[in-house]
């Protein structure tokens, strides 16, 4: 998803501001997806609310993450792709296969609010790379000139 979010960005011109997260809110980022993922696990596991109270609560928390730490065109693409890719995946795992389940699933054999879990994850991992991407190209920058020795 790293090399996506790079791709993306060239592709839809992601201004440059947001080519340059601060550290501090890359962590912030992942700090509300871990967050959000616990919650989902929480509210469907102790608490037992019903799928549809699961889905507002994690849905509401993966649209905050979208607008609070990217609000991009790159971002909500990488979001959108892992939210229907990855619950793919995971029908493919849970039904197919005896590798995991989910305790109570609603949606054949995993959670309908899982897709919102993966679109969380989108502007984490996008700002992640967007860090990474940008201290690779420091580092170069610094081997070329002879100042990384």
């Amino acid at each position: 998803m790293g090399s996506l979010t790079v791709l993306l960005d060239k592709w839809f011109k992601t201004p440059t501001d947001k080519l340059r997260p601060p550290p501090q809110e890359v962590l912030k980022a992942i700090s509300l997806f871990s967050f959000q993922y616990y919650i989902s696990g929480l509210l469907s596991g102790i608490y037992l609310l019903d799928p549809f109270q699961i889905n507002v609560v994690v849905l509401g928390l993966a649209t905050i993450c979208y607008l609070r730490f990217d609000r991009t065109l790159a971002g909500l693409a990488v979001g959108a792709a892992t939210a229907v890719g990855g619950p793919v995946i995971e029908l493919a795992l849970t039904g197919l296969t005896n590798l995991y389940h989910y305790t109570s699933p609603d949606y054949y054999s995993v959670p309908s609010w899982i897709p919102w879990v993966y679109l969380c994850g989108g502007p984490p991992v996008c700002n992640l790379a967007r860090a990474q991407w940008l201290a690779l190209q420091g580092r170069d920058k610094e081997e070329i000139s002879g100042r990384g020795r």
